[in-house]
């Protein structure tokens, strides 16, 4: 199995393999660019450079070093999981579209991850990296199942909790909302994620997997996401996201009311 590294990034988790799905990760990066260009070169009208951390305090910033490798942990587990799915059903010769899709969110999962490397190579190394990486291995490990349908059945719930955590982080009243250059970022990975949601549950629904299933499978993944996630509560207290109401979101799968 080969593994294809990021140019200047370091992999948290989980280094990418690539096997097959070169093509589109370079059509994909090719698509985002400009973008990645833009985030990047931004520059002030007086002509100096933007930094990407613009507009956190410095306990933003150190909040910020802790989400983003714990992010980056989600997208590296997530390229894996799609890759090998599209290829199994590519195997198949079976639901071709599907693959396709399949591949190409696993191809832009890996765009999100140069996108989030750019902000972790302007972010100081926090102090507990290597329990957050542990604690991420072992959830994302304990989510992995041998039935592809179980499997993804829990992606679905997984991705929908980390829409949820991402949304979250993009309300006005976060304190990342000050930070033009990262929330940036940010929103481009949520709505991404936001079409992955949506594209998976038709996947898991095509595998024959019943509504009620896929309901209690999707409840089991965001509740480890809240268990992950939960150490960080101070964390997102001090980006001004209530900890409780967000866990409670994620858990619950919707929206909870102020």
């Amino acid at each position: 199995m080969s593994e294809y590294s990021i140019p200047g990034i370091d992999h948290v988790c989980f280094p990418v393999s690539v096997d097959g799905l070169s093509p589109l990760i370079a059509e994909a990066a090719q698509a985002r660019e400009s973008e990645v260009e833009s985030i990047q070169n931004q520059r002030q009208t007086d002509g100096l450079e933007h930094d990407l951390l613009f507009g956190l305090t410095t306990r933003g910033i150190e909040v910020m070093s802790r989400f983003v490798p714990t992010l980056m942990c989600g997208e590296e587990s997530a390229t894996h999981v799609f890759q090998r799915e599209a290829k199994r059903i590519k195997d198949l010769h079976a639901q071709q579209e599907s693959s396709r899709l399949l591949k190409q969110i696993a191809a832009e999962e890996v765009v999100h991850e140069r996108l989030l490397g750019l902000l972790r190579a302007r972010l100081p190394e926090p102090d507990d990296l290597q329990a957050l990486r542990r604690r991420a291995r072992f959830f994302f490990f304990r989510l992995a199942s041998r039935d592809p349908a179980t499997h993804f059945a829990r992606i679905v719930g997984l991705d929908g909790g980390v829409c949820i955590t991402l949304n979250s982080l993009l309300q006005p009243s976060s304190a990342l909302a000050r930070a033009p250059y990262a929330c940036q970022i940010w929103n481009r990975i949520w709505r991404d994620e936001a079409q992955h949601v949506r594209i998976s549950r038709q996947h898991v629904l095509d595998m024959g997997i019943d509504q009620a299933t896929l309901n209690q499978e999707s409840e089991h993944a965001r509740k480890g996401l809240v268990e992950l996630l939960r150490p960080l509560a101070d964390d997102f207290e001090d980006m001004k996201v209530d900890p409780d109401k967000l866990f409670l979101r994620i858990a619950r799968g919707g929206e909870v009311q102020s």
